[in-house]
C-alpha cells in the first residue's frame, strides 16, 4: 500500500512538473502564475502546494532532471570506457554517436529551451549561483566522460581534455542557437553532422 502511494505522489509531481513546463513554454517563466500550472494540470491548487511551495522549485525540478540526465549519461559512458583501448577511428564513432544522440534528444524539447533559458537567466539576475554550479558540474562530467573515449582512442590527455571541453561546448551552442534563432529542425541536423565531422577530424588529428 505505501509503495502504490510513493508511486502515485511521483506520477503527481511529474504530472504537475509536465504541466508547469508546458505553460512556461507557452507564457514564459515570469508571466506564469500558480493558477495556470494547476489549470493545466487539472488539478485544485491546494494539491499543487502538496509538492510544491513556489513556482520557483518547479523551475528546480525541471533543472534537476536536465542535471541528472546529463550526469546519467556522463556516468555511464565514463564507466563503459574506464580502462579500455580503442583505435581512433572507434573513438570518434562512440562520441559522434553521444553527440547525435544528445542532440536528437534535445530537438524533440527544442521549443522548451528558451524557457530553461530564461528560468536560468532569471536566477542568475538574483544573484543565485547553486542552481548554475550543479548545471556546470553536470557539464563538466559529461566533458570528462568524452575525454575518457577519446583517451581509449590514444588521444593525448591534455589534448583529450581540451578537445572535449570544447566538444560539449560547441554541443550546447549548436543546440541554444537552433531553439532560439533556428526555423526547421534540418538546421539542427545540419550544424550537428557538421560539428560530428570537425570531432573526427581532430580525433584523428590528435593521436598520440
Amino acid at each position: 500500500m505505501r509503495k502504490r502511494e510513493e508511486e502515485r505522489a511521483t506520477d503527481r509531481r511529474s504530472q504537475i512538473v509536465a504541466a508547469a513546463f508546458s505553460v512556461f513554454g507557452e507564457k514564459g517563466f515570469s508571466a506564469t502564475r500558480v493558477e495556470d500550472i494547476c489549470r493545466a494540470a487539472g488539478i485544485a491548487k491546494g494539491t499543487f502546494y502538496l509538492y510544491f511551495r513556489t513556482r520557483e522549485e518547479i523551475a528546480e525540478a525541471i533543472f534537476e532532471q536536465v542535471i541528472s540526465r546529463y550526469r546519467g549519461r556522463a556516468e555511464r559512458l565514463a564507466v563503459s570506457n574506464t580502462n579500455r583501448s580503442c583505435s581512433p577511428q572507434k573513438a570518434a564513432e562512440l562520441l559522434t554517436a553521444e553527440v547525435r544522440s544528445l542532440a536528437s534528444e534535445a530537438r524533440a524539447g527544442l521549443r522548451f529551451v528558451p524557457v530553461l533559458f530564461s528560468i536560468l537567466a532569471e536566477r542568475m539576475t538574483s544573484g543565485e549561483s547553486e542552481l548554475t554550479g550543479r548545471l556546470g558540474g553536470a557539464f563538466d562530467g559529461l566533458a570528462s566522460a568524452w575525454a575518457k573515449v577519446l583517451s581509449a582512442g590514444n588521444v593525448s590527455g591534455a589534448s583529450a581534455g581540451q578537445l572535449a571541453r570544447t566538444a560539449v561546448s560547441m554541443l550546447d551552442g549548436v543546440i541554444l542557437h537552433a531553439a532560439l534563432f533556428s526555423g526547421p529542425n534540418t538546421d539542427l541536423d545540419v550544424a550537428v553532422e557538421r560539428l560530428c565531422a570537425i570531432l573526427a577530424s581532430h580525433i584523428r588529428g590528435g593521436v598520440s
